[in-house]
């Protein structure tokens, strides 16, 4: 839940004892005390002092890191069907026997 929470806020900001991240309301289901507590321990640890979270609800201004990652995935994906849709053997035997891709079917490697 605490990585979920994470990875749907954008930061908002950042000063010396308070961190502000923004969350859309879509997701205001992942807050609650123990993911907001769990968080605040974490980037304390990361940043190496105290901090106080903030979290408001509203809209993002830009991608959050689960948006960024959806991209990156879709772009991944898109770029595995181009391969393959290019790939000379591919086009050999979907001429040949009159075939078709499943795109649905093509996953990116690793």
């Amino acid at each position: 839940m605490v990585r979920s929470l994470a990875q749907h806020c954008e930061l908002a900001e950042i000063g010396a004892e308070l961190i502000t991240l923004r969350l859309p309301p879509a997701h205001k289901f992942l807050l609650g005390k123990a993911p907001q507590d769990k968080l605040q321990s974490e980037l304390q640890l990361y940043y190496g002092r105290p901090l106080r979270l903030n979290i408001v609800l509203a809209d993002t201004a830009t991608e959050t890191p689960v948006e960024r990652s959806r991209v990156v995935q879709r772009e991944r994906q898109e770029q595995a069907i181009a391969a393959i849709e290019q790939d000379g053997f591919v086009r050999e035997v979907v001429e040949l026997f009159d075939a078709t891709i499943n795109e649905s079917s093509i996953r990116p490697l690793g």
